[in-house]
């Protein structure tokens, strides 16, 4: 690539003499940041830099501990997570029907009975529990069958509601107010005949006041996406319509929506002008359903919380506010719509995640998801039970996830029985106490978290493990780490990556790692620059004769997964992927781009503040001052006379910086340097002469670097560090915010791979 190519945005420094100047040589408007394509290496042994090697893992275990005592007690979080979103969750609102209507009511000629509208937080559950808990196993590999939960006329009627919503969902129909005939015998109804018509119409509407509640609760806790549009805060209604002749009955079933999709002011019409938006998120959870679908079926669950937590956020303002109307921060949809700016409560959180399994075809037929509703530590809230492999229920808890605690496949800390709660052990001292909103005892979690592959037997064939780590602070880089069988025929072994951004490396397995407590394992990497943090990586393993195996990961997942680890605490560690995010998510911010589409990174946790250069850096609510070594950063041309007319530096962000040196000898001086030492680059109409110093790693960008040039009058030296390119940046005034916001944390990451202790 040459220097100030079209394709690249890139900052030029000049200099004259050993005086600098104020001008800023743009090839290209926004930022000018100099980068490389393409400069993945196959060769992925480690450069001289220590690497951060820090393995992926989950909490361990909860040891044995006596429940607490006090029920009640309030703890603080564990360090280094978020606030406890769920606290004051409003997983399902209360009924709050105020200057709210009921359906219109058709009356017949004959007689009618009508059921009021209306639902509560414990009624959302009731019923569902008993019709759906405790039933076989499901019959669809990918989900729980809720329709096994129903029988006869009920099973008739769940399915015309099933088919009617999907239509709804998808904008086919748009009214939310659906009919039905329902037709009993006299037999049925405990009569010899319907000559008693009054008995017949008692008798006909307590069997439907008994079944048609549990069927739209099941219906609700089955259909996270076709119900995106329900307000569920007002509920849903029906009512009776009976034939005095016939004796048919006529069902009206109403569900209100909510004020993000409804039509005007009609509570039961879809405005179906929002259908563009609903139809991409929809896309956009599919597409992550095909990608994960290589993956085995724990990798694919954890794949799956890791995304939603790296697509969202805590929606504080809905959850805190009782006046927020029941709409789109309790839905599926914006956790997938594509806008980090949209955030969801626990519902939308528990909603995608049962999604996505649901979408899912798991290698296993005993792996399903399902929600569930109660208390959290008091507070309303929504989470997941999954049902694994091995035949035991464990909690997923994704909204907790997101705040930093480990709550995946967990089990309960010791025996409680499930009707009076249980509790999960996140830390030292620190406990969750989770209670369903009834008694329901057939769904208990064991006492233990999920085991992967706890007594798995010798291999024989090469596998990946679950675990992943990183190269921190040398360079930017994945690993995935695969088991190899003792004494494994590895001559035709190699790694392809391919990246959600187009790129595909080839890695062969003697460029492999292998370390101390590796046994047979091998670890191949991927490297990358900051603006692929959030890319999807997949890692397929070709072995043996045609075979191969597949991982998928990515390198936010993976700061995601520590968050949530018993690494979580270490704050340098956590200081260091904090600031690696935040680096990633300012140079893309910026507009600095290296030719290629990458998924957006979420909104780091270290942000910066809008004040005037130096800034300070927002890390968990405390301010760390920043920046205030930077102006120690200075360049030294030495040279005999003027044998050097003009300097420009470049960097190159890749996995590893590179630093450009471009020289423009006096009119009079000849290069002598070796040809092999620099490339010649037009810049403007002036031959430059470009000295590059490779892969500096980021605890290393503040030493200078420096360049000899022998001419034909006597040797020139210039010395120089990256922190002097990011210098110049911010006293520039041709930058904009965002682009010094780039510089900044680029900075920042420098200095948290300082001050990390490995």
């Amino acid at each position: 690539m040459e220097f100030g190519g079209k394709n690249m945005k890139k900052l030029l420094i000049r200099l004259t003499g050993l005086m600098v100047t104020a001008a800023i040589v743009f090839s290209t408007s926004g930022i000018a940041l100099a980068t490389e394509v393409g400069e993945q290496d196959d060769n992925t042994g480690v450069k001289t830099e220590q690497p951060a090697e820090i393995p992926d893992e989950e909490e361990p275990a909860p040891a044995k501990d006596e429940t607490p005592a006090n029920d009640s007690k309030e703890e603080e979080p564990c360090e280094g997570a978020k606030e406890d979103p769920a606290k004051e969750d409003k997983a399902a609102p209360d009924e709050d029907t105020k200057g709210k209507e009921e359906p219109k009511e058709d009356y017949s000629a004959n007689r009618e009975e009508s059921v009021k509208l209306g639902k509560d937080n414990k009624e959302l559950a009731e019923d569902y529990y008993n019709h759906v808990f405790g039933i076989t196993r499901p019959t669809k590999r990918s989900s729980y069958n809720y329709a096994s939960a129903f029988s006869g006329r009920d099973l008739e009627l769940y399915n015309y509601l099933n088919e009617q919503v999907a239509k709804v969902a998808s904008g086919e129909i748009s009214t939310t107010q659906f009919e039905t005939s329902i037709n009993f015998t006299a037999e049925e109804l405990g009569l010899t005949d319907f000559s008693n018509f009054d008995a017949a119409v008692d008798a006909a509407t307590d069997i439907l006041d008994s079944s048609i509640p549990g069927i739209l609760r099941t219906l609700i806790q089955a259909n996270p996406y076709n119900f995106y549009w329900f307000a569920g805060k007002y509920g849903w209604g029906y009512h009776y319509s009976f034939d005095g002749i016939t004796f048919t009955t006529t069902a009206k079933i109403s569900f209100y929506v909510s004020e993000n999709y409804k039509a005007g002011n009609d509570d039961f019409t879809v405005d179906n002008s929002y259908g563009d938006k609903v139809n991409a998120a929809y896309t956009n959870a599919m597409e992550i359903v095909d990608q994960y679908a290589p993956l085995d079926d724990y990798n694919k669950l954890k794949a799956y919380k890791n995304k939603i937590c790296e697509l969202t956020d805590y929606n504080h303002p809905a959850a805190d506010d009782d006046d927020t109307p029941y709409g789109n921060p309790w839905q599926m949809i914006w956790v997938f719509d594509g806008d980090p700016d949209t955030k969801v409560v626990c519902e939308g959180y528990s909603k995608a995640f049962l999604f996505l399994c649901q979408k899912s075809t798991f290698r296993s037929s005993d792996v399903y998801a399902i929600t569930v509703t109660g208390l959290m530590d008091g507070g309303a809230h929504m989470w997941n039970i999954v049902h694994m492999d091995d035949g035991q229920d464990y909690l997923v808890d994704v909204t907790n996830c997101d705040s930093g605690f480990s709550l995946f496949l967990r089990g309960k800390d010791t025996t409680q029985t499930v009707s009076g709660g249980y509790y999960i052990k996140v830390g030292d001292s620190r406990y969750i106490k989770y209670v369903y909103d009834a008694e329901y005892t057939n769904r208990d979690i064991p006492t233990t978290d999920y085991s992967v592959n706890s007594n798995p037997g010798p291999i024989t064939e090469p596998v990946f493990v679950s675990s992943h780590s990183m190269i921190l602070a040398g360079r930017i880089g994945l690993k995935f780490l695969v088991d190899f069988p003792e004494n494994y025929d590895t001559s035709s072994c190699y790694m392809v990556f391919t990246s959600s951004d187009g790129r595909t490396i080839r890695v062969d397995y003697d460029k492999s790692e292998t370390g101390e407590g590796f046994e047979n394992k091998r670890a191949f990497t991927f490297y990358m620059n900051a603006l692929e943090l959030a890319d999807t990586v997949t890692a397929t393993l070709h072995y043996g004769d045609g075979k191969t195996t597949t991982d998928v990961y990515s390198a936010i997942s993976y700061i995601s997964d520590t968050k949530s680890s018993s690494y979580g605490s270490d704050f340098f560690l956590m200081n260091l992927l904090y600031k690696l995010q935040a680096y990633g998510y300012y140079l893309q911010k910026s507009g600095w781009n290296d030719g290629r589409t990458h998924t957006q990174i979420p909104i780091p946790v270290s942000t910066l503040e809008e004040t005037l250069i130096p800034k300070t850096v927002i890390v968990d609510g405390c301010l760390e001052e920043t920046m205030s070594s930077v102006s120690s950063y200075n360049m030294t041309l030495t040279q005999e006379g003027t044998l050097i007319a003009d300097v420009k530096l470049a960097l190159s962000l890749n996995s590893q910086t590179d630093l450009k040196i471009a020289v423009k000898p006096a009119s009079d001086v000849a290069i002598t340097s070796n040809a092999s030492e620099y490339s010649i680059v037009t810049i403007g109409n002036e031959d430059y002469y470009v000295f590059t110093a490779e892969e500096i790693g980021p605890k290393k960008l503040g030493e200078n670097k420096t360049i000899t040039i022998k001419t034909d009058k006597g040797d020139a030296t210039v010395s120089v560090s990256p922190m002097y390119y990011v210098k110049q940046v911010l006293n520039s005034s041709a930058f904009e915010t965002d682009q010094k916001n780039a510089m900044i944390a680029y900075y920042n990451y420098f200095d948290a791979a300082k001050r990390y202790k490995n």
